[in-house]
């Protein structure tokens, strides 16, 4: 069976094609060389590669949409200018309730929205089981740079750069982040995220592992945690190896924390956890308001986390009124830290 479309074509039973660069795998279905101005979408398929491909100038639609698949490649492809003035998708691309999917070395740039009725994400990840997003470029979007449900299970986001998101700010109590992650036990690692234009480089919701990420000039703090969503198995989030700094938002427009953990009370007990290792991360803020570098911030409530470890980290605040560590008092260990 060969697709009208020459850049398509399912694999099984046909003869020899064009391999160069394909991941290892068995492929049923290969998008390859695939050149549109509308949605590509792929639905309820499994073996799945596109690569090569070109998804460009499409109006009021999101860019790729891959749902009920399972065991897909997403590879060596651009997502590009969209303009999404519909109200209604505001999704470069959409990975919907598919399992098995790698996104590698992909470019998702000059991401349009206005519209109000809800947030836009660059790359959106709904209800999947292993996924990874790796070695990849965005920048230039209104919205989020990589938004994480939390239905996803086995999230990793590896080696990105993630810059000039949230053109367009939603709103103040809902701002835009370069990773918005409400998946349990998500790993971030090896990123470049900056110049979040509306708020934080990452914003955690639950429990995770963030490690050797480089992150600055951010609106909002470095790396943020709420209590919003249902923790992982890990019980813990982890903060580690991370070099962040903060030095072009002025005291008006900045929440200068590199690392903020926020505590609000009246959710249920099943999104609470208690162990939060912050260690060895190189921390420096120039410029913006009066937070500590590292704080511990009880927005709501009586401050209930038992086990946050802030240790060995170089903490560098170069503010003429120092503030190392806020919220010390919620800190059970701040042994090794280098302040300076």
């Amino acid at each position: 069976m060969l697709s009208t479309t020459p850049s398509l074509c399912h694999c099984t039973g046909m003869s020899p094609v064009d391999t160069t660069g394909w991941p290892a795998g068995s492929w049923d279905w290969v998008y390859q060389n695939v050149n549109k101005t509308t949605r590509l979408e792929v639905s309820s398929r499994n073996n799945v590669l596109i690569i090569g491909s070109n998804i460009h100038d499409v109006a009021n639609d999101e860019g790729m949409l891959i749902s009920y698949c399972n065991n897909v490649q997403i590879k060596d492809s651009f997502i590009q200018n969209l303009t999404d003035e519909s109200n209604v998708y505001g999704m470069g691309l959409f990975l919907y309730h598919s399992d098995n999917v790698v996104v590698d070395n992909i470019t998702i740039r000059e991401h349009l929205w206005t519209g109000t009725a809800q947030h836009a994400h660059a790359v959106h990840i709904y209800d999947g089981d292993n996924i990874t997003v790796k070695n990849s470029d965005i920048y230039n979007v209104d919205g989020n740079g990589i938004t994480v449900e939390a239905e996803n299970s086995n999230v990793l986001i590896d080696n990105c750069d993630i810059y000039n998101t949230g053109r367009r700010p939603y709103s103040a109590s809902a701002p835009y982040h370069g990773i918005y992650c409400k998946g349990p036990d998500t790993t971030i690692q090896n990123c470049s995220i900056h110049d979040s234009l509306d708020g934080s480089a990452i914003t955690m919701r639950t429990t995770g592992l963030i490690q050797n990420n480089t992150i600055y000039n951010n609106k909002h703090v470095g790396i943020a945690y709420w209590p919003d969503y249902l923790k992982g198995p890990s019980n813990a989030l982890e903060i580690r190896y991370n070099t962040l700094w903060q030095d072009n938002f002025t005291a008006a427009d900045s929440k200068a924390s590199a690392i903020c953990i926020n505590y609000t009370t009246g959710k249920p007990a099943e999104k609470y956890f208690a162990n939060f290792y912050i260690h060895n991360n190189q921390c420096e803020i120039k410029a913006g308001n009066s937070y500590g570098v590292i704080s511990c911030f009880q927005a709501t409530g009586t401050w209930n986390i038992s086990n946050v470890q802030v240790k060995n980290n170089t903490i560098t605040d170069r503010r003429a009124t120092k503030n190392y560590l806020d919220g010390e008092e919620y800190m059970r260990d701040t042994s090794g830290n280098t302040y300076q």
